[in-house]
This record gives structure tokens, sequence and C-alpha cells, in this order.
């Protein structure tokens, strides 16, 4: 029988969260979701991709800013509006043009957008590189699971894939799944000692 977290705790559900439950992040998922179709209805952006964003952040460390589990469906509410008043505030143009498309100058000219900096300098450029490089690594020492679903998420941050929904499709897997997934593997990956000196170094 399924588990009905809505009369779980807010404690409890925090605690479900934390150790990776794949029922409590499905449940997650869903009541952002439900937050961003009703505060978030007359914006462009779809609720879907409102609640992959702020659930992305929660993985991604946004746990560790809740103060208090008592109240964590609140902070759940908070952060999910958040987002929508952030999207609300950002101009149409950057929101919808592509990194793919050309842009069009005060000329009426059209520029292809570049995706390398040009202040980026030999030193920067050997840095990331040399990042790159360690990331890779790290990625190859893990388990053939991690390593397959970390290596299409960080494609997904990079913005190889428009949406939480698209990168489900190439894993094969359902959002809730992924979400418990990515933070299971991130927890592994951060733990290498590589990745660890290179925090240091930042």
């Amino acid at each position: 029988m399924a588990k009905d977290f809505c009369i779980v705790s807010d404690s409890d559900l925090f605690e479900m969260c934390l150790r990776g439950d794949e029922g409590a992040w499905k449940y997650v998922y869903n009541f952002i979701l439900n937050i961003a179709r009703l505060k978030g209805r007359n914006l462009k952006q779809e609720p879907d991709d409102i609640a992959q964003m702020v659930v992305t952040s929660l993985i991604e460390g946004g746990l560790k800013k809740v103060k208090e589990k008592e109240s964590f469906r609140g902070f759940l509410r908070k952060i999910t509006v958040n987002k929508i008043i952030d999207i609300s505030r950002t101009p149409i143009e950057t929101r919808e043009n592509s990194i793919d498309e050309p842009v069009e100058s005060e000329e009426g000219t059209k520029m292809e957008q570049s995706l390398t900096s040009t202040d980026c300098s030999p030193e920067d450029e050997l840095i990331n590189k040399n990042t790159m490089e360690i990331i890779r690594f790290v990625l190859n020492d893990l388990k053939e699971e991690c390593k397959k679903i970390l290596k299409e998420y960080f494609r997904y941050k990079l913005g190889y894939y428009e949406s939480y929904q698209e990168l489900g499709k190439i894993l094969k897997k359902p959002i809730g799944t992924i979400s418990v997934q990515v933070k299971r593997c991130m927890e592994k990956f951060n733990e290498n000692k590589k990745i660890k000196e290179l925090a240091k170094s930042k």
C-alpha cells in the first residue's frame, strides 16, 4: 500500500528527504508543482519547469538551508514563491532566447551568440580544462549507474536538455527517481578526494 505523505509531519518528511526516500521526493515534487500551477499561472514558464528548478536547488544543497524542519512545507512554499517572483522579474527576452539562436543588435543585424567568454585568459582556460579533466576522472571512478546518471545530469546543467522531463526520457526514469539518485550520486561524487581538493582551491 502506497504511503500517504499528506499525513506525514513536516519534520518526518524532511528527514525522509535527507535519507533520499523516493516516495518523499515524489511527494515534494508534486507539492511544489501544485504551488507553481497556482501561483505561476500567468508566467510563460511551465509549472513543471519551475518545480524542476526548485527540486534541483534542493538536491544541490537547498535542504541545508532549512532551519526549522517542523516547518518544512512552509519552507518549500517560500522557496517556490520566491522562484516564481524571480522568474516574473526576469525580462522575457532573457528567458526566451536560446543560446543557439542569433540575437538582433540595435542596428537590426543578426549576431551569433558565443559560448566562449572574450574575457577568458589563457590561465583561466587552463584552469577550466584541468577542472573538467578532474571531473571526468572522478566520474570514471564511480560505479556505472552513478557515472551514467551524473554524466547526463551535468549535461542537463550545461543546457543540453531543456528540462528534467527531457533528462528523464534520456535516462528512462521518472523525475522523482532521478532526483533521489542524483542526490545519492552527488554525495559520492563530492566525497572523492580530488573533488574536495578542487573545492578548497576555489
